[in-house]
């Protein structure tokens, strides 16, 4: 395993046991409920949906996404926990994609769909790589990092954490990691 990867693994490990985006107030709380993960939120969410088919007892589904940069950290996940039987690891990250740019790939829709498909424990994001530019919101491109794009981009994150909190899962969000410019 490369260096790179080594280090995202440990850092989503790491995450894992502390880091939770929280739920945007309007998402309704219901009562505390066991976990299977690593992780033990202070609330958990009831699901909006249809219930879900039933977990395996003492089995983590852990549901990897993202942009080119999350789907090496799903690589390295998938063979961190290639031998623990007590994790499911799902990976889908899609090349290209990211936040900015909802008209190639739009992650909440996509989302949704794997959410009912798989129904995760927890959800690890990792987007960002390719969201240097300005974002489309309401018809219209808002310049890169002007407070408009900063609110418009904080929005569709908070989109996300609510979709994966009105399933009932907990989501963990890896930020990208820094690189060279020159």
């Amino acid at each position: 395993m490369s260096r790179v990867t080594r280090c995202l693994v440990t850092a989503v490990l790491i995450a894992l046991s502390v880091i939770m985006v929280e739920p945007h107030s309007s998402v309704r709380a219901a009562t505390t409920a066991p976990s299977r993960c690593l992780l033990r939120p202070a609330l958990q969410l009831a699901p909006t949906d249809p219930p879900s088919a039933p977990a395996q007892p003492n089995r983590c589904t852990i549901l990897a996404i993202g942009d080119s940069v999350g789907l090496d950290l799903g690589i390295g996940l998938t063979r961190e926990f290639a031998n623990q039987k007590a994790v499911a690891l799902v990976s889908r990250g899609v090349i290209s994609t990211g936040l900015v740019h909802d008209s190639f790939y739009n992650w909440p829709a996509h989302l949704t769909n794997y959410l009912s498909r798989w129904h995760p424990d927890v959800v690890v994001v990792c987007v960002g790589a390719n969201d240097h530019s300005p974002i489309y919101t309401n018809g219209r491109s808002v310049p890169l990092l002007t407070l408009p794009w900063q609110a418009a981009y904080q929005a569709r994150i908070r989109q996300i954490a609510n979709i994966v909190h009105r399933y009932g899962a907990q989501i963990v969000w890896v930020g990208v990691p820094v690189s060279s410019t020159g």
